[in-house]
């Protein structure tokens, strides 16, 4: 998990932060930060893993979709809300020093790794 902002092919459209307690537990940021966190919370429903790079892209980009990424060095993904000719804007969370950061950034199709469809899209 980065543990500053990462160089990302994301373009911040806005952003929201979230200061964690100084000494923030494994788990605090697990649970308050990570990607795959937080597309629970938004309701996603994919298998349990380790990090983004174990979703294999299984569709094409679908608004509700789940884009993969890289964010810096990292596997990452976001929720897609928009699609436009050249990329698509989407939704996201990483850590940032003791800052959960979520935004809303555009992305380009040619940064992305490809998207994949879970349950959500099903019901």
């Amino acid at each position: 998990m980065p543990s500053e902002a990462p160089q990302a092919p994301v373009m911040i459209v806005t952003a929201e932060v979230e200061v964690l307690p100084q000494q923030p537990t494994k788990e605090d940021l697990m649970l308050k930060c990570s990607c795959i966190s937080y597309m629970r919370e938004r309701g996603h429903k994919f298998p349990i893993i380790e990090n983004p790079s174990f979703l294999k892209p299984n569709s094409m980009p679908i608004i509700g979709g789940l884009v993969l990424f890289k964010f810096g060095n990292y596997d990452h993904i976001g929720e897609i809300i928009d699609l436009r000719p050249k990329g698509m804007f989407i939704h996201h969370r990483y850590l940032s020093g003791t800052e959960c950061i979520t935004t809303t950034g555009y992305i380009e199709y040619n940064k992305i790794r490809g998207v994949y469809k879970d349950e959500i899209i099903f019901n």
